[in-house]
């Protein structure tokens, strides 16, 4: 089927192809690019260019607290504050291809439809997906892409510092980073999000707002994600078989 937008869909993880194929044949690229959206299922839209890469110094800082400071619903409202202000921006559509907990703080706040325009950037070294064109000769493909500060800004995180010691410092954060999502004692992550997943976050967003939750360490977070040992280890088993799978029919993923 001829392409339909301007841009490629590409997915980092094997097991996110074999849901692809197992899609309707006739879906465009497009079509394609909504399902994984709709799921909060991560993917690129790399366009082709032959433009050279920028790079632009942007700086995030993050908001910092005292080791004893007690976080209130008012410190919530302000990190939502300044999400939205954040997320508003043409930021907000690299977040929802992020997928997973990144994907669903922005969708309350960025239209798909945004997402789905490819991407608005100019191509920045520092702020882009980056591949080289394996054939063509200066040509690259290129994405919005997130900073791991940027990820923090989203996720709400805060950097507590020791009065004592200055060097001795515990991040914690409103939500759970991807990574703590993505680590092998997490039991919530299926490769898109699920009604469970949904359910936690609601769950998680009723304490905040009530003033019952406050932001936890990554130690923290590993008892609310763990789940069951036996669903954790059937995603990693499903992502190593569809990984074999794909290889053995040479069929490319990216990482």
């Amino acid at each position: 089927m001829a392409a339909t937008t301007k841009w490629k869909v590409a997915v980092p993880a094997a097991a996110d192809v074999l849901t692809i194929l197992r899609l309707n044949s006739q879906c465009t690229d497009y079509e394609i690019a909504r399902f994984l959206l709709v799921n909060g299922i991560p993917f690129h839209t790399l366009r082709l260019t032959y433009a050279p890469a920028l790079r632009q110094s942007r700086n995030i800082a993050l908001e910092w607290r005292s080791m004893a400071y007690t976080f209130t619903v008012d410190d919530y409202h302000a990190y939502h504050s300044r999400l939205v202000s954040f997320l508003t921006t043409s930021r907000g559509r690299a977040a929802l291809l992020e997928g997973g907990i990144v994907w669903r703080i922005a969708k309350d706040i960025v239209s798909f439809s945004d997402a789905l325009q490819g991407p608005c950037d100019p191509m920045d070294s520092g702020r882009s997906l980056i591949y080289d064109h394996p054939s063509i000769p200066d040509a690259r493909y290129f994405d919005d892409r997130l900073s791991l500060a940027e990820i923090d800004l989203i996720c709400g995180v805060y950097e507590c510092r020791s009065c004592e010691t200055a060097n001795q410092t515990v991040r914690k954060s409103w939500w759970p980073l991807p990574d703590t999502y993505r680590g092998k004692a997490c039991g919530m992550m299926w490769g898109r999000w699920t009604p469970q997943n949904e359910e936690h976050y609601r769950k998680r967003l009723s304490q905040i707002l009530d003033g019952k939750a406050v932001p936890l360490s990554s130690t923290g977070w590993r008892s609310p994600l763990r789940g069951r040992s036996t669903g954790r280890g059937l995603y990693q088993a499903y992502g190593s078989h569809a990984k074999e799978f794909l290889a053995a029919r040479n069929i490319g993923t990216i990482a």
